[in-house]
């Protein structure tokens, strides 16, 4: 476990060590399962749009398989309205969480909903709110409004304007803003797409054609905007950085993110919303996982389950115990492996 997963875990403010209290009944369920959606838990063919059905569908099986002893739960940099339209992939998991805009809100499945039905019927306002306000208090009042009122200024100050038209699929409903590049050639052009409820830009070289590659005048105006921002909601006492969250050929992704804040720390505060959890486990594919680099979450042990084979994952992984390597979404012979070994005592009936 490096410095960063120690102190986001168990020294940044607001995080206590595991407080005591109930340990819970004896037949809660004892495991926490928190996974990754893209990549992860839905495997996509074509992003957003065509997912690996077979190895979604085995996932399903082995989780409905220990339905009862676990607690079950998604997180992504995706906004709540986002994840919301993956709900159908999602019909049939027994599901009691969901974590957003990495780990900045929690929504809980208190009533125990059919997750397809939970998740659908679901308000942004409807976040849980002690972490809402752990988050808050961390980072200097940090919330997803503010963040966006502020981007919509530092937009303006750029010389942004909304685009006329939609961005194409999948990136058709977000909202699309388009500036000239300062110093750039005639006609040359940024676009930012925001989503309402997501703290994150999206960079993009034209509003029409989405493969179009990004140029360094381009990479150089989304960094200067990212800092602007960034700047300016430090000036209102928000610990936040404007972190560089995805950077491809042609689009790039910063993600607004509170001091103290991230995947990893909401599953702290999950072990300790869950008396009753004796092991975690966690899967992701990417580096912003940071749940995957802790051993333990407040003296809970945490076995990992990286998903596909990206180098600089496999290099922050290696060496590390309980780790179980699996193909990209492919996460069902992953999760039985170490719920076999975790529920050794009480195994699910044979098929």
């Amino acid at each position: 476990m490096d410095l960063k997963g120690f102190f986001s875990s168990f020294l940044t403010p607001g995080c206590d060590f595991r407080k005591p209290g109930p340990t819970g009944l004896p037949n809660d369920p004892s495991v926490l399962v928190f996974s990754d959606i893209d990549d992860t838990f839905v495997p996509w063919k074509s992003y957003n749009q065509v997912a690996d059905v077979d190895k979604l569908g085995r996932t399903k099986e082995t989780l409905n398989k220990y339905d009862g002893k676990t607690i079950n739960g998604l997180c992504s940099a995706r906004g709540l309205s986002q994840i919301q339209q993956l709900a159908p992939f999602f019909k049939g998991v027994p599901m009691q969480f969901i974590g957003t805009n990495g780990g900045q809100q929690v929504y809980i499945n208190s009533k125990n909903q059919p997750t397809e039905e939970w998740l659908t019927g679901l308000k942004v306002h409807e976040s849980d709110r002690d972490w809402d306000q752990e988050v808050s208090r961390r980072s200097g009042g940090f919330n997803t409004e503010l963040v966006m009122r502020a981007t919509h200024g530092v937009l303006n100050d750029f010389g942004f304007e909304r685009c006329a038209v939609p961005l194409p699929p999948p990136h058709h409903e977000r909202d699309a803003f388009v500036a000239p590049i300062p110093g750039g050639k005639r006609g040359e052009v940024a676009v930012v797409a925001l989503t309402k409820d997501q703290t994150t830009l999206m960079f993009r070289a034209d509003f029409k054609d989405v493969n179009k590659p990004l140029t360094p005048a381009h990479r150089d105006f989304a960094r200067k905007l990212a800092r602007k921002l960034e700047d300016r909601l430090t000036k209102q006492g928000v610990g936040l950085t404007a972190k560089q969250f995805v950077d491809r050929s042609c689009h790039q992704i910063y993600l607004i993110e509170p001091n103290n804040i991230s995947k990893e720390s909401l599953v702290s505060y999950l072990v300790r919303r869950y008396p009753s959890v004796q092991a975690v486990i966690t899967a992701g594919d990417n580096t912003n996982d940071t749940m995957l680099l802790p051993d333990s979450f407040l003296g809970v042990p945490n076995h990992r389950i990286v998903s596909g084979d990206r180098p600089e994952v496999a290099k922050i992984m290696e060496g590390q115990d309980n780790v179980e390597r699996v193909p990209f979404g492919e996460l069902g012979p992953g999760l039985d492996h170490h719920l076999t070994q975790l529920l050794s005592e009480d195994k699910p009936a044979a098929d």
